[in-house]
């Protein structure tokens, strides 16, 4: 059973809940809802951000999620998460919703918490409209949980996966995510198996920080343009991303004109891309992933 503790709100933005869990108050997570540009209107666009694991393991250096961990959430433990948010908005019916959508990409690994498969094919037996994303660094021995998500992707209209690469050069990459990973190569074969001629493409998705370290030719030479569209965003200011030089404090205007200097680049080699900046309010309450839940924990 999860305990929710509090929620932090920006108006119109997002909603961010603290919960812990199995009575022990050092085993926290997170989870979010939020209404995302342009709509700004649960009725047209609602997105649900679930935690898989407690803490990660990962080790992300950008990521405050990884200051701690007590390992998988259990089924129900992921759907009481969605439970709570749908309990705070009882006028508000998912089957309706024209683009209802559940990450699984708030804290933790989901490719390492089989229980996420399990929930996600429970979450369609009530929502048949709902949108599964999957965003994952696919870590080393993932294998299975790819192998299933191949299975059962065609039980759902529409399915989202992403693979959070963020560095092309391999020597950047382990230092920042020293996680033990598929190399990019894998994924890139993986790809060409999931990917459905016609339907959603395969995102690649990376942060960017003050290096600007995406080489397009390096991408070009291992993923299809036709099966995958990259995602660009700037490495959030948690604070693991400071301490480790990571972060880029920069205004909103500045950042925006640096990913779209990547983006240039990206579209000469083919790829179409998608600025994602979120809310500049959203470092002002720590609504970054772990933030809230790694300064409780302290």
């Amino acid at each position: 059973m999860i305990n929710v503790i509090s929620r932090f709100s920006i108006q119109s933005v997002a909603t961010t809940y603290i919960a812990y869990l199995r009575g022990d108050k050092r085993k926290i997570i997170e989870f979010v809802e939020s209404t995302p540009p342009p709509y700004r209107d649960r009725n047209k666009k609602w997105v649900i951000i679930l935690s898989s694991q407690i803490g990660c393991k990962m080790g992300c250096k950008f990521c405050d999620a990884t200051n701690y961990y007590f390992g998988n959430l259990d089924t129900e433990e992921i759907l009481e998460q969605v439970d709570c948010v749908l309990e705070r908005h009882r006028g508000i019916y998912p089957q309706s919703i024209q683009k209802f959508k559940i990450q699984f990409a708030r804290m933790g690994e989901p490719s390492l918490n089989m229980n996420v498969i399990d929930s996600m094919l429970m979450i369609k037996k009530r929502f048949n409209n709902f949108i599964p994303c999957v965003a994952t660094i696919a870590p080393a021995g993932s294998q299975t949980f790819f192998e299933r998500l191949l299975m059962i992707r065609n039980e759902f209209y529409d399915f989202q996966l992403q693979f959070s690469i963020n560095y092309t050069d391999s020597t950047i990459r382990n230092y920042a995510m020293p996680a033990k990973k598929m190399s990019l190569e894998w994924i890139s074969d993986y790809i060409d198996r999931f990917h459905n001629r016609g339907k959603r493409r395969v995102v690649l998705n990376f942060a960017i920080d003050s290096t600007e370290s995406v080489n397009p030719e390096i991408i070009r030479s291992i993923f299809d343009p036709d099966k995958v569209i990259v995602k660009l965003t700037p490495i959030n200011p948690t604070q693991n991303a400071k301490r480790n030089r990571f972060a880029i404090c920069e205004d909103f205007e500045t950042i925006d004109n640096r990913l779209k200097k990547v983006s240039g680049k990206l579209s000469d080699y083919g790829f179409e891309s998608i600025i994602s900046i979120g809310d500049m309010k959203e470092n002002i309450v720590l609504s970054n992933c772990g933030q809230l839940a790694s300064s409780i924990s302290r």
